[in-house]
This record gives C-alpha cells, structure tokens and sequence, in this order.
C-alpha cells in the first residue's frame, strides 16, 4: 500500500509543479492541514480567520480557501518534489516553491518539505514545514 501512497503523492506534485492545484480528489474531506512555520496562519487574512493557533485548517473547504487566497498573490506558482520517502502510511515530500508576486519580475525560491498521512488512498494530514530538518525529525529519519 505505501508504494501507492507514493504515487497519489507523485501525480499531486506532478500537477503542482506546473502551477495546477485543483486535484482535489486526492484529499480526503475531512484532511487537517497544517503549517508549520515562523509564521503559520499569518500570511493571509483569511488564514488568519480559518487556521487555529497552531497555523491548521480543517478540513478541505477550510484549506481550499486558504490555500486559493494564497494563490491570488502570485503571478506563478509552483511546488516541486524533488524527493519522494516511504514512511510507513506516510509520505514525505522535499520541495521547492518558486513563485513570482504578481506585478514583479523577480522569482521567491523556498525550499521545504511536507509529512502527508495517508488512509484508504486519500490525503488525511498534511504536515508542512518551512525546515526540512523538522520535517525529517517528525517522520523519524533525523540524521
């Protein structure tokens, strides 16, 4: 089961990469999503509404619509997995964001890295984090 987890995973970044975030059907509808960040919950007024104190939405109405007014900010953006790791019912992802605020020739480039629980072939949790270090502590392969 881990190895298909791996593939729901692949093909939503496949489609992130190039600037689409509408496969929703991976999601399961009750996913809990959370950031975990400096930041977290703070980078968009309806994030700073929906996301508890701990930077988290529930639910895939609540991050569609945090994760659509992130979006209106950008001319472009993409989210890269550069590496994809089994762990257990869990997969976690390596990224890199680029984006480019809307009005600006200059691109952002942010690496990170998202720990994602999977059941019955949907995304349940979403763990996002600004270090990938933090991210490899919580999915038990600090080095």
């Amino acid at each position: 089961m881990s190895q298909e987890n791996v593939e729901i995973v692949r093909k939503l970044y496949a489609d992130w990469a190039q600037g689409n975030f509408t496969r929703a059907g991976s999601f399961d509808p009750e996913v809990e999503f959370q950031w975990i960040w400096p930041s977290a919950g703070q980078w968009t007024a309806l994030a700073q509404r929906v996301a508890d104190a701990e930077g988290r939405v529930h639910g895939l109405e609540q991050l569609n619509a945090v994760w659509l007014d992130w979006l209106r900010t950008w001319d472009r953006f993409t989210v890269e997995a550069e590496e994809l790791v089994e762990v257990d019912d869990r997969v976690l992802v390596l990224y890199r964001r680029r984006a480019r605020m809307r009005g600006t020739d200059s691109t952002i480039e942010q690496e990170g890295a998202t720990l994602w629980t999977l059941r019955d072939g949907r995304l349940v949790q979403g763990l996002d984090f600004g270090d990938r270090a933090k991210a490899l502590e919580a999915a038990g392969l600090a080095k």
